[in-house]
């Protein structure tokens, strides 16, 4: 986001709109990435319960739209209120000549949901596949990619990749001790007792995830919780698949909402905007994901229609 949001930013800010909003719209727009496959939260939280990641990613496809269309309903209305600049129509022409440019790129997609859903590779496998189909775009195909910013995206890699196993070391130990204390069965038994209507349970495991969202990184939040909220979404009879994009919409809320919204501070890191600034030009875009969260868990359509044709 770093990289890309800076770019983003500064053409807004050319364009005549202001930084605040700029920033907002960066920020908010970030959480559409781990919904539309290749997502990453997908894949860890497939690892969890076995369950397929071809379906998982198949699943985020509307809930993604949808997130797309609440924000730019959003940027609509806060355009009109502030009375930004209208830019002129891009003409056709221009419009074919950048898709054409752009279709090396949006080929990574298709050979990541194309391969794992054809069963030619894993996900795992397919992490690999698309990071050697990049490393040839970027040197080959655009040349923008020189040794010394592939230095730097090796050591940005090892970084993250660090910090998520470590995360995943203790979530590890956390599921087991949890498990062994039959932590999950009391938890179970406490919701029921406490009400026995499936919409309530729904909305009390929301609840949760968003709290934890707001202090816990999404990542982390799925190790930690999968395990402990499974049992109850097999017993209203929620699909896991279902429940998965339930709990990645959830994480990402926790993204733009204080104290730890980690893509709050990443874009105000960038663009020298205040935090707490940040999260109110934020909130119209959090309320267009909340709506698709709410619709995703109680519409099983939404989230459902396409891994049903992997059926």
């Amino acid at each position: 986001m770093r990289y890309l949001g800076a770019i983003e930013m500064k053409a807004m800010g050319d364009a005549g709109f202001d930084k605040t909003f700029a920033a907002g719209i960066t920020a908010a727009s970030s959480t559409i990435g781990p919904v539309i496959p290749p997502s990453i939260p997908f894949v860890v939280y497939a690892s969890i319960i076995g369950a397929s990641e071809g379906k998982l990613f198949l699943a985020g496809f509307i809930p993604g739209f949808l997130m797309a269309i609440a924000m730019g309903i959003s940027v609509y209305f806060t355009s009109k209120r502030r009375h930004y600049p209208i830019e002129e129509r891009m003409p056709w022409k221009l419009r074919m000549i950048s898709f054409w440019r752009a279709i090396p790129s949006l080929m990574t997609i298709v050979i990541i949901i194309g391969g794992i859903w054809g069963g030619i590779f894993t996900a795992t496998e397919a992490a690999v596949v698309a990071s050697t189909y990049a490393l040839i775009l970027g040197t080959l195909v655009y040349k923008e990619l020189t040794l010394q910013r592939f230095k730097e995206v090796l050591i940005e890699t090892m970084k993250q990749s660090c910090k998520t196993l470590f995360i995943i070391a203790i979530a590890n130990f956390l599921a087991y001790f949890l498990t062994n204390q039959r932590i999950p069965d009391m938890i179970i038994r406490g919701m029921t007792e406490l009400t026995t209507n499936p919409h309530i349970l729904i909305l009390i495991i929301i609840f949760v995830l968003l709290v934890l969202g707001c202090f816990i990184e999404g990542v982390a939040v799925i190790l930690i919780v999968t395990p402990i909220f499974m049992p109850v979404v097999l017993k209203i009879g929620m699909d896991p698949i279902q429940f998965g994009v339930v709990m990645i919409l959830a994480s990402m809320i926790g993204l733009l909402t204080p104290p730890v919204g980690m893509s709050l501070y990443a874009v105000s890191s960038i663009c020298d905007v205040d935090v707490l600034d940040l999260a109110k030009e934020v909130l119209p875009y959090l309320f267009g994901i909340f709506c698709v969260l709410l619709l995703v868990a109680f519409w099983p359509p939404i989230s459902m229609f396409l891994p049903n044709l992997m059926n």
